[in-house]
């Protein structure tokens, strides 16, 4: 406060220490900074002026509010003398009023604004006001009263009901209101009417200017379908208001049944405060847990997992008192979804069972409503099997899923091609934790040419260079394929039973995932043009639907966009990889304070950075904060989680690595290929090795000597190879194909590297002509299924 006070007090020429600070700063609503300079600003502006101090944070506002009332006052009467300016005061008020709603603008916009007024002059007002509020670029007339908030207060005080005698109200402010947000002869809203609905309901808070409430409430019932264009941010603000449930029925029908990327954060507590008042009036628990459902997938959508889990785990409660068996089959699908989602692997896979069980039984009967859900159902079910490592079942379930889903777009494409997009995002996923690397690059491939022709107006072919992606830290060593989340939304008219209308549609964060998934995998293939393409189109998508969505998306934002720093720091492209860093490195840390899975994502990203710039030479010092942060996170972390000791450790090996880079000492040599490229990609082939420069060799140009090293190199590894691949993939021991007695050595003599080098070490070509079936071996046919043996007739 004094700080305010000392610079408003030169501004007037007054001596500061004059001028008390009020003994009401203690309350509540001063916590905010703007009020404080209010307060601040006023009492200077009152000792000046010998005057009485306000004593309250309304008082305040109006106040100001009544020194711009007196300014137009003198601006209408010096007209006499002169000055170009002919617009009394209260004309100059519905100007105000106007642009407090709709924001600067153009000329001719805000001449339609003031003809909707029915005003006489509209040009002559706006230069009068133009007048009091200058454009800062001399380019837009209808200049808002600023900060906003004031601009809230007046639009409050000008409404009849608020009891502050400073500031008087105007009869005329609701009829305004209403004409100001009329929607024209086509039927659409006023550019404006997110920003003056967002105001208007921000001013009527609980808090603040209750009273408005009415007047908002008017013009709602008018045209209840403005709040939901009014976007998200309106209805987030509606959500905190005293509204009846008949108005908040009335919106609520044109709510988006499946969710809409920049609106669901604003659905979110809108569907909360609607759901509260609906509960309190239901009497059975089929009623109740339909509610609980929905409010479920509005949170789900909103990005709140853990509160959405909570709702639609009491749907599952009341659906199973109410015996309505297809009901709570669709509950337990959204259930698992979002037990998977917050790391709840053992619900998540008893839920999807469970929910197969009853699609199976019911598709029995009625296969043409309840094989959607049996799909769907699969397709949870195999991701919750993977997260639990009994990978084969996981893939059994994915291929059915996808087999039904193939099935039901032959029938019907345009109601079950989102179904079938997200079954193959998903069984590309479970491909490449089995080591299926084609197999995987070809699901996801066609999945995100599904995503992108379901979500991108238009459709069309993916660009040349941006093919379908994957997702992983390349310097992380391994990488982290993500499953398709199965967003809830509508099964474009699809016959798929009660509530799963929302678990078979897709948006832009599928392609996202999708084509982050794919990166990875061009990547590992090196194909890295195409890694990059798809890393930076994903990290575009994330980009645009986290600034609708943060809570949702960011997260993923920061995920995506570590992948592409990866990708350039593998490519040395060292500055644009710094930058991408520091992108990634700011959103996290908006999101670190109470967030310890946040905290934990920048705490990673600020050691990768800081090796970078060792690596690069860029900015050293700049790598010193960056390393010495990390560390105060991840003791802060280890504190409540033993698992982030090793994170620690490896955190301080940076800094030891950042201060020999200051202190000149030379580094060791770094070894620049991921352990996810060196083994994942290598074992399960036979054709090139690559080295620890990155180095690659076609095995038949090597020497036996050197095949031979290479290969004893190799079986020293043995176990860590084996545990890494087990670890990196997320897959269970069984689904690598090892035998229950073969140790790891042993195992890895069976991968077709490990048999190529053999080959080359005994002086043999490192792929035999013939394959056991006894047919040469052709880039055309298939041996993947033969043995020694083997009959072929």
């Amino acid at each position: 406060f004094r700080t305010a006070r000392d610079s408003f007090a030169a501004y007037y020429r007054i001596d500061p220490d004059a001028v008390a600070p009020p003994d009401y700063l203690d309350r509540p609503e001063f916590g905010l900074t703007l009020a404080l300079h209010m307060a601040a600003l006023v009492a200077v502006d009152a000792h000046a002026r010998g005057g009485g101090v306000p004593r309250g944070l309304p008082e305040l506002a109006a106040y100001l509010l009544r020194r711009e009332r007196e300014h137009w006052n003198r601006l209408y009467e010096n007209r006499v003398e002169g000055l170009e300016y002919a617009t009394p005061t209260e004309e100059m008020r519905q100007a105000v009023f106007a642009a407090a709603l709709t924001g600067a603008t153009g000329h001719g916009a805000g001449t339609a604004v003031l003809r909707r007024l029915e005003v006489a002059e509209p040009h002559r007002l706006l230069a009068d006001h133009a007048t009091c509020y200058p454009s800062p670029g001399g380019d837009t007339v209808l200049e808002p009263l600023y900060p906003d908030r004031l601009a809230e207060d007046f639009l409050a005080l000008s409404f009849p009901g608020h009891g502050v005698t400073e500031f008087g109200s105007v009869p005329w402010a609701a009829e305004a209101a209403r004409a100001l947000l009329a929607r024209d002869e086509r039927g659409e809203p006023p550019a404006y009417a997110a920003r003056a609905v967002t105001f208007l309901a921000s001013a009527a808070a609980p808090h603040r200017w209750p009273h408005l409430t009415d007047g908002l409430a008017g013009v709602l019932r008018a045209d209840p379908a403005l709040a939901v264009d009014a976007g998200g941010a309106a209805l987030s603000a509606l959500a905190e208001l005293d509204l009846d449930r008949a108005l908040l029925e009335a919106i609520d029908g044109h709510l988006p049944e499946l969710g809409q990327l920049d609106l669901d954060a604003g659905i979110a507590p809108f569907a909360e405060r609607l759901s509260a008042l609906r509960l309190a009036a239901s009497r059975t628990p089929l009623e109740r847990a339909r509610l609980h459902l929905d409010l479920g997938f509005r949170l789900w959508r909103a990005g709140q997992p853990d509160d959405a889990l909570a709702a639609t785990e009491r749907a599952v409660t009341d659906f199973r008192r109410s015996d309505q068996e297809t009901e709570l089959a669709a509950a337990l699908a959204q259930a698992s979804e979002y037990a998977r989602r917050v790391g709840n692997r053992t619900r998540s896979r008893v839920a999807a069972q469970e929910a197969v069980d009853l699609y199976r039984r019911l598709a029995q009967s009625d296969p043409a409503t309840h094989e959607p859900g049996l799909a769907v159902s699969l397709s949870h079910l195999g991701q919750g099997l993977l997260t639990e490592q009994r990978g084969r079942e996981a893939l059994r379930a994915m291929d059915r899923a996808t087999e039904i889903f193939r099935r039901l777009v032959d029938a019907n494409p345009v109601a079950y091609e989102p179904g079938l997009a997200m079954a193959l995002a998903n069984q590309g996923s479970l491909l490449w934790s089995h080591r299926r690397w084609d197999a995987a690059r070809e699901a996801t491939e066609r999945a995100v040419a599904l995503f992108r022709r379901l979500v991108t107006p238009g459709g069309g072919a993916p660009a040349a260079d941006a093919g379908p992606p994957a997702d992983a830290d390349p310097d992380a060593g391994g990488a982290d394929v993500r499953k398709a989340d199965a967003r809830d939304a509508d099964a474009g008219g699809a016959e798929s039973g009660p509530g799963l209308g929302r678990a078979v549609t897709v948006d832009e964060s599928d392609l996202a995932l999708a084509l982050s998934n794919l990166g990875v995998m061009y990547w590992s293939a090196r194909d890295r043009p195409r890694a990059l393409a798809a890393a930076r189109e994903a990290a575009n998508i994330y980009r645009r639907v986290a600034r609708a969505n943060p809570a949702a998306f960011e997260p993923e934002l920061v995920r995506v966009l570590n992948d592409l720093r990866g990708f350039l720091f593998r490519g040395e492209r060292w500055r644009e990889g710094l930058a991408v860093a520091d992108e990634a490195m700011g959103i996290a840390r908006e999101r670190a304070a109470d967030d310890h899975a946040a905290r934990a994502r920048l705490a990673r990203l600020l050691v990768q950075c800081a090796r970078g710039r060792v690596r690069s030479g860029l900015d050293v010092h700049q790598a010193e904060h960056e390393v010495a942060e990390a560390i105060t996170h991840y003791e802060h972390l280890t504190a409540a989680h033993a698992d982030f000791a090793s994170p620690l450790r490896d955190a301080r090996e940076a800094q030891r690595e950042v201060r020999d880079k200051l202190q000149g000492i030379p580094p060791e040599p770094h070894r620049n290929w991921t352990a996810e490229e060196h083994w994942v990609t290598l074992l399960g082939q036979d054709e090139v090795w690559q080295d620890a420069q990155d180095h690659r060799y076609l095995l038949d140009t090597m020497t036996p000597r050197y095949c031979r090293n290479v290969e004893r190199f190799i079986l020293s590894q043995a176990d860590a190879v084996y545990d890494l691949l087990v670890r990196t993939l997320r897959v269970a021991p069984d689904t690598l194909d090892r035998g229950p007695d073969e140790s790891a050595a042993q195992w890895l003599r069976r991968q077709p590297l490990l048999v190529a080098l053999r080959r080359r070490a005994d002086g043999k070509p490192a792929k035999p002509a013939l394959c056991h079936c006894g047919y040469p071996i052709a880039p055309d046919w298939q041996h993947d299924h033969c043995y020694p043996g083997i009959i072929v007739d």
